[in-house]
């Protein structure tokens, strides 16, 4: 009689079919695993907290002495003494400047070599002057030629014997007005009977689960609203009605021209130390001590750093690839930080003294229960909320990088994980 041979596979899965029996289950409260989903709030954390508003508009000031400067609308000849410029306003008669050209493949990169020192004589109208070139040490018709859009500076003064006291420039600071933003849980109700029930995932009832989620999930919010809030103005009489919204960290930074860079590539080391020695020369305060980004970001920027750091000894065992302190001639940054919500194409340098956040006085996150009497049921309810505002100090010395490629592949520090 022959014989057959069988084989048996066993396998650890369950389900229809298979050898091992799936429908047997010890049940274990303490096998349940917590949801992982991240909800870090790095940014609020780093902010100062400050004082209660009081208002929902905030009204922010800043005062402004900024240097006198303009650019030249139409080229200075060589034998050119009225010169035109894109306006005069500011300038006066015993003004002493200096005319600078841009290199020609270049529109921020100021020509040293061709400076050229005036004092004025005249301002003869909103856009023209009459000044001496070259301290009269050079000739008329030998005067260095400066194109249009060539730079115009004041940096000092030279006063005439016997004139009448000339009219001062006084400066003024400017203000914006900002909105505090209403975060809340909405509200939760539950049969008296359901409020407790406890099952695999809340063992001590889902009220007090509903609760604790919320409690992360509301400073998770405002946190995103602090980065990327943009402000609105609300209005609850229309329809439908709008709600006033907080300004965030970037929109802070974007109210000034000057605080954007626009890099619309990638990033590179150096695109940092050309700010560094921006603010150095042109804010009391220097460079920032902090710079955010997104975790995207935050790992370019370290391998960006990899040629300039000694990652490996001969006798290390761990490879250290941090970035955690850059100092540069001009400054230092201590904390290079990083953020899950912050966009991934924007870097901030900023510092931690120029920011702060409050809350709505008496509405800090508060925390709102409901019981059969008011709801008029056999139930109970809960809702929290808070309302907060975020405050820059110092408008001017944020600095916003944009348009940042995110591609890692594109850098040549790393391989492809696209």
């Amino acid at each position: 009689m022959a014989v057959t041979s069988q084989k048996i596979t066993h396998t650890p899965l369950h389900g229809s079919g298979l050898s091992i029996p799936d429908a047997n289950k010890q049940r274990e409260f303490a096998r349940w695993v917590e949801a992982k989903s991240v909800r870090n709030t790095q940014f609020t954390d780093w902010l100062k907290r400050g004082s209660e508003f009081g208002q929902i508009d905030i009204e922010i000031g800043q005062s402004y002495a900024p240097f006198i400067a303009t650019t030249l609308g139409a080229q200075a000849g060589n034998g050119d003494e009225q010169l035109t410029a894109v306006t005069t306003a500011l300038i006066r008669v015993g003004d002493q400047g200096y005319l600078e050209d841009y290199f020609a493949s270049s529109t921020t990169e100021l020509d040293n070599t061709t400076r050229e020192r005036f004092t004025v004589l005249s301002v003869d109208s909103a856009t023209l002057f009459t000044v001496e070139r070259h301290e009269g040490e050079v000739a008329d018709g030998s005067y260095n030629v400066h194109p249009s859009g060539s730079v115009v500076r004041i940096t000092s003064r030279a006063q005439n014997y016997n004139e009448p006291f000339p009219d001062a420039i006084t400066y003024r600071g400017d203000s914006i007005t900002v909105h505090t933003q209403i975060l809340d849980s909405g509200e939760i109700t539950y049969a008296l009977s359901a409020a407790r029930t406890a099952d695999f995932e809340a063992p001590g009832g889902h009220y007090a689960r509903d609760v604790m989620f919320w409690k992360n999930e509301l400073p998770y919010m405002r946190n995103d609203a602090f980065i990327n809030g943009r402000k609105r103005t609300g209005n609850y009489t229309s329809s439908p009605k709008i709600p006033y919204r907080l300004s965030g960290a970037i929109w802070f930074a974007e109210q000034v021209g000057a605080n954007v860079t626009a890099i619309n590539g990638l990033l590179n080391f150096f695109d940092f130390t050309d700010i560094y020695e921006d603010l150095a020369t042109n804010h009391q305060d220097g460079p920032g001590d902090t710079i955010w980004m997104a975790p995207r970001m935050f790992g370019i920027y370290n391998t960006l750093m990899w040629p300039y750091k000694g990652m490996f000894g001969a006798n290390d065992t761990t490879l250290d690839m941090r970035v955690t302190r850059v100092k540069d001639a001009f400054g230092t940054t201590d904390g290079i930080k990083w953020d899950n919500q912050w966009p991934s194409s924007k870097i901030l340098l900023t510092s931690r003294a120029d920011w702060y956040y409050g809350n709505m006085q008496d509405f800090d996150w508060t925390y709102v229960e409901r019981g059969p009497k008011e709801l008029g049921a056999f139930s109970k309810s809960w809702t929290m909320g808070g309302e907060w505002g975020l405050v820059c100090t110092n408008i001017t010395h944020q600095r916003l990088l944009t348009g940042l490629e995110t591609r890692r592949n594109l850098y040549r520090q790393q391989s492809s994980f696209q």
